[in-house]
């Protein structure tokens, strides 16, 4: 599997789960990098453990607590490779009450702010997650 990577987006839900470890969030936004694109994610424990530099059972345990905790999903197994899925985008949809899509349509056309706004905010802080509701 080729892609070109340019870094990582964490949304501040998962960045601030208190039931994830640093090295399952990592692996979290690897799965999800490949199944948000609509794309298969086949990742052996060998892989796990490479990307996130633990040994081999840790990785497969880390996958294992990952679909306990509801945050991937397996989609299917073919006898030789195990097929994951991220379930990032229907947990964020549960809790905003909307559909991604329509979050992301809503912020588009309603964010725009005239430079007299930019500057009575100055040195006030952004809250991520007051504004997306």
């Amino acid at each position: 599997m080729e892609r070109i990577v340019k870094g990582i987006w964490i949304p501040i839900e998962i960045w601030e789960a208190e039931d994830l470890s640093w090295n399952e969030k990592i692996l979290l936004m690897e799965i999800d990098s490949f199944t948000a694109q609509g794309k298969d994610c086949f990742i052996s424990d060998e892989r796990v453990a490479e990307i996130v530099g633990v040994g081999v059972r840790s990785a497969s345990t880390m996958i294992s607590n990952l679909i306990n905790k509801g945050y991937i999903k397996k989609t299917r197994f073919d006898g030789r490779k195990r097929y994951l899925e991220s379930t990032i985008a229907e947990q964020l949809c549960k809790n905003c009450g909307a559909g991604m899509q329509n979050l992301q349509n809503t912020y588009i056309q309603s964010t725009y702010i005239s430079p007299t706004e930019i500057n009575n905010n100055k040195g006030k802080r952004f809250d991520f997650k007051n504004s997306l509701i």
